[in-house]
């Protein structure tokens, strides 16, 4: 019987060991990095380092961010930059990291934005963001959604986005 059970632990551990070396390595640096793409405006590498099914929630909410098709990042470079500045970035776990930073947002009509947050961020096996949950100020998060929405506009941009409804 003793034998029986000392199998099925090894068995057990080992299998824990494979699904482990599985995941993402360091899935917080890998984060870091898809973020560093963004801030050199690297569109090939930022598209690369979201998976099709990526989700972005704020506060818990669904943003419904559409990072598919690869034109997310080459539209928003059109019109705005972005610098992270870290305050903690670690690993919460297999496939999990946590970002705690100051984003800045710099539009190209000069509008420059700060927001504040803290971002859950769940990545696949092959280090590919699939959810990104930011906690972060309601306000700092509708300023800048309005003013690049006014932007868009402005830059006649808009075509068949649903953005009616906005005053500015």
């Amino acid at each position: 019987m003793k034998k029986i059970i000392v199998l099925v632990v090894s068995i057990s551990f080992g299998f824990l060991s494979l699904q482990s070396f599985a995941a993402c390595e360091d899935p917080h640096l890998k984060v870091k990095a898809i973020l560093e793409c963004i801030e050199v405006e690297d569109i090939v590498c930022a598209n690369a380092g979201y998976d099709e099914s990526f989700v972005k929630l704020h506060n818990g909410i669904d943003t419904n961010t559409d990072m598919s098709g690869g034109d997310f990042w080459e539209m928003a470079f059109q019109f705005s930059d972005f610098e992270f500045d870290y305050k903690t970035v670690k690993q919460l776990g297999a496939n999990k990291a946590m970002l705690q930073y100051t984003e800045k947002v710099m539009l190209v009509n000069g509008k420059e934005f700060l927001q504040n947050e803290l971002a859950i961020v769940d990545v696949n096996d092959s280090c590919q963001i699939t959810k990104w949950n930011q906690y972060g100020s309601w306000a700092e998060q509708y300023a800048v959604e309005f003013a690049i929405i006014r932007l868009i506009i402005e830059m006649g941009l808009s075509g068949d986005m649903p953005i009616e409804g906005f005053e500015f």
